[in-house]
Parts: structure tokens; sequence; C-alpha cells
């Protein structure tokens, strides 16, 4: 595309420039085009079309791996844009839905249905909901702790003036580096099959704080926040989970929400 006379001003402290381009100077196209593959179709369960449930296809075909996610409109129908030639393995997740069997698929025109699982039990519903649901069901230290008076007081860290400052440690100090709510956080049963001799959760909290690479650095928070009583918060927390309790079902994307188009290369 040519242009007639195009001036362009560039404004810093104190300079303004302009650059006039002549008439015979193109538009550069781009350098790396977009690719034209796409697959679409429709989510459907049992119940009928899924509407905000996430359509993922993944492939390791390409020098790294590369991901595109999409989400459902109100009739379940979807597209994969850009989809660069390759193999893809494509499934459904979504609240209320089990995670879909992986189909073997190839950009196509041809639209094609997925087939969604509606979920047999609330349990299985939740494992697939996100880790600040699961870590809502954290009970924090009661506000009458505060301040904390040490070990040889109520437990709780000297440091902690307030509930706020117990908080902010388990959202900087902890969730910085972790994704609390996550399946690996909130249970302990690979603590338990590890270190087969320990007996409650407060042990399998403990000693799992003080392990790996960085075991020094979260022993050191965990003292600073107040071993007793964040032990007993975090023991607490991972014993009604294991007893059964669940966080409440978050609700699909709505509206705008299912206009995401998500693209990773991982």
């Amino acid at each position: 595309m040519t242009t007639s006379r195009l001036i362009q001003f560039v404004v810093a402290p104190g300079v303004l420039l302009a650059v006039a381009c002549t008439p015979t100077e193109t538009v550069p196209a781009a350098r790396f085009p977009a690719p034209e593959g796409y697959i679409t179709g429709v989510v459907q369960s049992a119940q009928g079309p899924e509407a905000g449930v996430w359509v993922i296809a993944e492939t390791e075909d390409l020098p790294t791996k590369f991901v595109k996610i999409v989400v459902t409109d109100d009739d379940g129908r979807f597209m994969l844009p850009e989809l660069p030639d390759a193999g893809y393995a494509v499934w459904v997740r979504g609240y209320g839905l089990v995670d879909s069997e992986p189909l073997e698929m190839r950009p196509t025109a041809d639209p094609v249905t997925l087939q969604a699982t509606n979920a047999a039990t609330p349990e299985k519903a939740a494992k697939v909901y996100p880790g600040d649901y699961w870590l809502s069901l954290m009970a924090p230290p009661d506000e009458s702790l505060f301040p904390g008076t040490g070990d040889d007081g109520n437990g709780m860290g000297t440091r902690m003036l307030s509930q706020a400052h117990w908080l902010d440690s388990l959202k900087s100090d902890c969730n910085f580096c972790h994704q609390l709510g996550s399946r690996q956080t909130r249970t302990v049963d690979h603590v338990f099959e590890a270190k087969p001799e320990l007996t409650t959760h407060k042990e399998a909290w403990e000693w799992r704080l003080g392990t790996g690479v960085r075991g020094n650095q979260m022993y050191n928070v965990l003292r600073i926040q107040g071993m007793d009583a964040s032990l007993d918060v975090y023991a607490d927390w991972t014993e009604r989970i294991a007893a059964g309790e669940l966080p409440p079902a978050p609700p699909r994307p709505q509206g705008i929400e299912r206009n995401l188009v998500l693209t990773l290369w991982d």
C-alpha cells in the first residue's frame, strides 16, 4: 500500500521531530503473518450445548509447546483461530464438568462436535476450581491473637501486629511463589507417603515447610508468622478439605469474558 504523504511527529521533552515520508515509500507487511488454520465447532453434553466452557488445543509438534484457548458462546459454539499447521490435542474444561478426553485433530474447515461430561459429584466438579477458591476455605488466626506475643505467649509472631499483617505475609511470602489452593498445597497426602512416621496434619505442614531448596526460608517465614498458631491454621485447612469440605462453585465466564482468545508459547 502506498501513501501520498505521511508526516509523523515524535515528541520528547523539549523536542518536536517531523519526519516526511515520500510518496514511493510503502507500509511494510507483517514479518510473520498470522497462520490461517482454525478449528470450529460446538461443545455438547447430555444436557445440550455447554456455554461458557473452555476449549483448549495443545501441540508439541512446533519448536515450543503451543496452546490456544477460547470460550464457548451461549450456544456452545467455539472457534480456535490462527492455528499453525500441526496436530492438536483438543479438549474441554468447564465448571460443572470433568475434563474431556483429548481428541487428536488438525486445523480443518469442517466443524467438529466435542462431547462434554457433567461431573457426577460436587467433589469431581471441584477438582478444576481455581486455587483461590480452595484457599478461601482457610480460616486465618482469630483477631484476638493480635498483636502476637511469641512462642511463650499466644504462639503468634511478635511482628504480626494484626490479622492483616498475617494475611499479608501469607500472600507475599507464601503465595508469591506457590499457588496456594492447588492440589499440592491443599493436601498433605504426598507428605504422609514420603514420611509415614508423621501422624498429624500439623506435623506434615511443619516438615514440608522446612524441606526443599527454599526450606530454610519457608521455615523462617513460619517463625515470623508464629509457628504454633500458623501451623494450627494450615493444619485445620487441609484437615477440613480432607474431610470433604468444598469451596463454592465459581461462575462460568459471562458476556465479554467469553471473547477471550489466549495463545501460549510454553
